[in-house]
């Protein structure tokens, strides 16, 4: 049995992303590990670039047609022996000291059962340093997104089947977020204060083509966890948001209601970023002139008054826009 199993889905990858993805995992210093590799239909070279190394770690499948990135994690995990996983993508590079720093870590802290892991993004060359600690790290996913870099992840397989928790197949491009959020309060958390990944981001990786999606499935969980573990009434946030992004008119209450929200959610963040507030905002300007409550609460509300924004608003309404 490997102490390791490493599991990487691929579909279409560029070939040269897909042969640094594979060497950065067959040239680690630590060597006991079984490399599955999944290839979701690719109608590329993915197959033959794959087979092209002999090394009998590496335990290659292949689907029929494309399932996507969701249900080929989860066949992953389903087919995986080791005691942990180690998650990669197949357009990034791990540090060949990755896995042993991570089992190093994750054996004389037995408590931690999901690892992260400083990274990079390429090609920028920026650095990106997650909280380190569960307290921080929990928070973060409560409040703020995930708190990973999935591909620099090593998990204990047990926690895994212990809650049989798996990739939630609703939530597409974000299944790596829903995944911690089911397990926040199962799991313990950590990521090491050490670069050990490359996280490439280029035209056509998913957090490039789908980040619209990704946010707004991502709120949606995070709403939903917030729900479960804070008591706040996330059917009633969730409806009011999809009220604001389709210009359906607000109650007073309902907006009263939002706002209160916004506010409990930008504390926790620490940061009261006016961009998350622009839909909200247009939206209540233009209601002002027929309902005055409207124009009170933008004028006294303590959100308001901390962004500093009622003059934008005297002067919308005063205007008529």
């Amino acid at each position: 049995m490997p102490k390791i199993s490493v599991i990487m889905t691929v579909y279409n990858t560029k070939e040269e992303y897909l042969r640094e993805a594979v060497e950065s995992i067959l040239n680690q210093t630590y060597k006991d590990f079984e490399f599955i590799i999944i290839n979701d239909g690719s109608i590329n070279n993915a197959k033959d670039v794959i087979l092209s190394y002999d090394d009998k770690r590496i335990k290659y499948f292949e689907n029929e047609k494309n399932i996507g990135l969701v249900k080929s994690s989860n066949k992953g995990l389903d087919i995986a022996q080791g005691e942990y996983i180690a998650r990669m993508d197949s357009d990034d590079i791990s540090m060949p000291e990755r896995f042993e720093k991570q089992i190093k870590f994750m054996e004389e802290n037995p408590e931690i059962t999901v690892l992260g892991t400083y990274f990079k993004i390429l090609p920028t060359n920026e650095t990106v340093k997650p909280p380190t600690k569960n307290d921080e790290i929990v928070e973060h996913l409560l409040y703020v997104n995930s708190a990973f870099a999935h591909p620099s992840v090593m998990l204990k397989k047990s926690l895994l089947d212990k809650y049989s928790a798996r990739y939630n197949e609703n939530y597409q491009y974000a299944q790596d977020y829903g995944l911690w959020l089911s397990l926040i309060n199962k799991a313990v958390f950590a990521n090491l204060d050490e670069v050990l990944l490359y996280y490439r981001v280029h035209g056509l990786s998913v957090s490039q083509l789908y980040n619209h999606i990704q946010l707004k499935i991502a709120n949606l969980m995070r709403l939903q966890a917030q729900g479960k573990i804070l008591g706040i009434n996330a059917a009633e946030i969730i409806d009011i948001e999809e009220k604001i992004e389709e210009k359906e008119k607000l109650s007073t209450k309902e907006f009263l209601t939002y706002i209160n929200y916004l506010d409990f959610q930008m504390g926790k963040m620490k940061t009261y970023d006016p961009i998350y507030f622009k839909h909200l905002y247009k939206h209540a300007a233009k209601l002002c002139p027929k309902n005055l409550e409207f124009l009170k609460i933008l004028l006294t509300h303590p959100v308001t008054k901390k962004l500093k924004v009622h003059i934008f608003f005297k002067i919308h309404v005063l205007q008529g826009k």
